[in-house]
């Protein structure tokens, strides 16, 4: 272990002469990867990213492997590949698989872009410590949970924040509904899935104590049997193993909590509003990868922007935006969301 940090600071040295040197220079994306020894960014071939953008992109990712491997505390055994593979920018979603990110985008053309992956980074880097510690083989609940925890901390996020939100609006599934909830897509549900996660597990973490969450986290494997009713019972019973308690005396005093947190109506009303955004872009990735059409860029601009609207009127951040301009880009963005849909799949209009 003590060989292994000495490396790591030898590491960080040396990042810092590469951050210095890319500053002056744009880096064309080719076969040739560009790391740091504990993270490799991979671009598509033709891609021209600015030097300051790249020390940007591995600061902020070496930053993020650092955070979750504390965290979880398990180091990596070898360096992170994070992969753009995408012509779009932004919002689309991104993937773990053992010792590789892959993120169905172009790279970011700017340093605020590139810091936008703080905390992104960290959550996909959850998966691959679950990868490299049990195989990944979890309940979608606890492994998004905790991926979306420890992404907020790399932010400094609150931790139940959302969660006291979706309590408020009435939109948080009781605790055994929460944590027998599976991958969806990315719509309200996952949403919903992940933050309602991250924000119990955050209160088993502040109740019961860390080692009590990591607990939870390596035993996960066991509660994956061959049927989801298994799975759940399994689950709540390391739940309750580990805390001593029981889900049902948990929750009540998770709600406790998170009635604690001060919520104002204009937030409730954000939640309500994004609820009634259906676009999923998950399955549009997919079918953008299954007829070879691509994902008008202007239209993931337009949902990028409106998702950051809906938070910057939920957090008050912008006071000239209101709920019924809101409401009505989300009918818009549903609607066109139909027509790309319709296009890709060859369906003319009216059909």
């Amino acid at each position: 272990m003590w060989v292994t940090r000495v490396v790591r600071v030898r590491i960080l040295a040396l990042t810092a002469v590469v951050c210095a040197l890319l500053q002056s220079a744009p880096v064309l994306g080719s076969s040739t990867l560009i790391g740091n020894g504990v993270v490799v960014l991979d671009f598509p071939p033709g891609t021209t990213v600015a030097g300051d953008v790249v020390s940007t992109l591995l600061t902020v990712a070496t930053d993020d492997v650092r955070f979750a491997e504390g965290f979880l505390e398990h180091t990596l055994h070898k360096p992170v590949t994070i992969s753009w593979v995408g012509s779009a920018s932004g919002g689309v979603p991104a993937f773990a698989k053992p010792g590789r990110v892959i993120i169905h985008a172009a790279p970011p053309l700017t340093v605020e872009e590139a810091q936008r992956y703080k905390g992104r980074f960290a959550h996909e880097f959850v998966h691959l410590i679950a990868y490299e510690s049990f195989g990944g083989a979890a309940p979608p609940s606890v492994h998004e949970g905790m991926a979306t925890l420890v992404g907020n901390r790399a932010i400094l996020a609150p931790d139940h924040f959302v969660a006291a939100g979706l309590l408020a609006s009435g939109r948080l599934p009781s605790l055994r509904q929460l944590l027998m909830m599976r991958w969806g897509g990315t719509g309200f549900g996952a949403f919903v899935m992940y933050n309602g996660n991250a924000s119990f597990l955050s209160f088993i973490e502040q109740r019961h104590g860390r080692r009590t969450l990591l607990r939870i986290f390596r035993n996960l494997p066991g509660c994956a049997p061959s049927s989801a009713r298994d799975t759940g019972e399994s689950l709540f019973s390391l739940i309750e193993d580990c805390t001593r308690t029981s889900l049902d005396r948990l929750e009540e005093e998770w709600r406790e909590v998170l009635r604690t947190v001060e919520v104002d109506e204009r937030f409730v009303d954000s939640l309500i509003i994004r609820e009634g955004l259906r676009v999923d872009l998950l399955s549009l990735s997919w079918l953008s990868d299954w007829t070879g059409r691509e994902i008008d860029p202007e239209f993931l601009s337009a949902y990028n922007e409106l998702i950051r609207s809906i938070w910057r009127y939920g957090t008050t951040e912008d006071s000239t935006l209101t709920g019924d301009t809101l409401r009505q880009r989300v009918q818009m963005l549903n609607e066109w969301a139909t027509k790309l849909r319709q296009s890709m799949l060859g369906i003319s209009e009216g059909e």
